[in-house]
C-alpha cells in the first residue's frame, strides 16, 4: 500500500471512530443503551481496524469483508 493510501486509510478510520464515539454518546443521550451497545462494538472493530498495519492478515480480511458487505448493499 502506498503512503498516499496508508494516510488516507488512517484518516477515514479516525474520521469513522469519532462518528461512532458521537452516536454512542446520542444514543445514551436518548437512553438507548442497546443502540449504543451495537456501536460500541462496531467502534471496537474500528479501532481494531486502525491498529492493524496494512498487508496484515487482519488488514487484509477487514478489506475484503467491507468490500463484500458493500456489493451485498449494492444488489439490494
Amino acid at each position: 500500500m502506498s503512503t498516499a493510501g496508508k494516510t488516507q486509510r488512517y484518516e477515514i478510520t479516525t474520521y469513522e471512530i469519532t462518528t461512532y464515539e458521537s452516536l454512542i454518546e446520542i444514543a445514551k443521550a436518548l437512553g438507548n443503551e442497546e443502540a449504543a451497545d451495537l456501536l460500541r462494538e462496531t467502534l471496537a472493530e474500528e479501532q481494531e481496524d486502525l491498529r492493524a498495519p496494512p498487508g496484515t492478515r487482519r488488514d487484509v480480511r477487514l478489506r475484503l469483508d467491507s468490500g463484500l458487505r458493500r456489493n451485498r448493499n449494492r444488489r439490494r
